[in-house]
């Protein structure tokens, strides 16, 4: 009933905790050759999907130098269900690396125009990244 209203006067977004005093730029190769450049912005709370959860969000340089905000959405039932499964919390530092080697695999396997979209990790996906990390 309300979603014309919500189009109309889109929610403001909610700004980021946790952003470095000074920004680094820091790059990755990509298995398929491209380079990568990008900053780490913060995180926030969010809904996405009828999901609540974190959103990181990083700035990557695309081609022509052009700077886009990409975030990688990790939904609170992800992180419960693999605290479950392992009987441990994830604290703030493992969460970071699950995010970022998330980041890393879309590197690696999108195109760089579908990560304009953002990434979503899912409870296999983490699971797997975890588990390369070592953390268990």
């Amino acid at each position: 009933m309300w979603e014309w209203f919500r189009r109309l006067w889109p929610a403001r977004s909610v700004p980021l905790q946790g952003a470095p005093v000074r920004r680094r730029l820091k790059s990755y190769l990509a298995c398929t050759g491209y380079r990568y450049s990008y900053y780490y912005e913060g995180y926030r709370r969010c809904h996405r999907k009828g999901l609540q959860g974190v959103e990181y969000v990083f700035s990557i340089y695309f081609r022509h130098n052009e700077l886009v905000p990409v975030p990688v959405f990790l939904p609170d039932d992800v992180v419960i269900s693999w605290e479950r499964d392992h009987s441990r919390e994830l604290n703030a530092t493992e969460r970071y690396a699950l995010v970022k080697m998330s980041l890393f695999h879309a590197f690696d396997h999108e195109e760089p125009a579908q990560l304009r979209k953002g990434i979503a990790i899912n409870r296999e996906q983490a699971e797997q990244l975890l588990e390369i990390l070592g953390i268990d």
